[in-house]
């Protein structure tokens, strides 16, 4: 069948592409793995997860955090308020120093997220190494029962490149069979460059 073959390719504008944010990295971090967390935050409890900043890829960078209480007692809500359980959110470097800049903020609309963002360009001196996430809930959060999501991106930083449009091409088998899978292999270019992480 040729199902597919009037959707290979698909034009965006360049100011709208250029506003997207990228996924550069998810994990989900259960409290009762993390038991170890609190050697390196002064004993206390927290969920860590660690990524890296691509240096072209270094602008609004963004931490989201859902938290669940994944076994909870009778009466107790699944999904917490962040705001009454999150003790401290920062970024650290491997060194254990603060990466400064990043702002908490809470959403009006879900209870239980809350990001760390970085609204400018982070400085190179913060890219291309691995940094790490901590988010300290409050003592008297049920820790080992909980479990938090981290979503991490950010939006690519075009900075002395000329404006351009976006393309998503696709490529899919000449033929396919019916109730049989098949791959489609896709790319974005941003005029005559592929984008990573898209």
């Amino acid at each position: 069948t040729d199902a597919f073959q009037y959707a290979s390719e698909t034009f965006i504008p360049g100011e709208v592409g250029d506003k997207a944010q990228q996924v550069m990295w998810k994990e989900t971090v259960p409290g009762f793995h993390s038991m170890g967390c609190k050697d390196t935050n002064d004993g206390k409890n927290c969920y860590k997860t660690s990524f890296t900043i691509d240096t072209t890829l270094n602008e609004n960078v963004t931490i989201e955090a859902l938290l669940q209480i994944t076994q909870q007692q009778p009466g107790e809500d699944p999904l917490p308020n962040a705001r009454d359980v999150v003790d401290t959110m920062v970024v650290r470097r491997e060194d254990g120093s603060e990466v400064e800049g990043f702002m908490v903020e809470y959403s009006e609309k879900i209870q239980n997220f809350v990001d760390l963002r970085f609204s400018d360009v982070v400085p190179e001196e913060y890219t291309e190494k691995i940094l790490d996430v901590y988010l300290t809930p409050k003592a008297t959060y049920p820790f080992s029962r909980s479990t938090a999501m981290f979503t991490v991106s950010a939006k690519r930083n075009f900075a002395g490149e000329e404006d351009a449009d976006y393309r998503v091409t696709c490529d899919h088998p000449s033929t396919m069979k019916p109730d049989e899978p098949f791959l489609i292999k896709s790319q974005v270019m941003r005029g005559q460059t592929r984008v990573k992480h898209a």
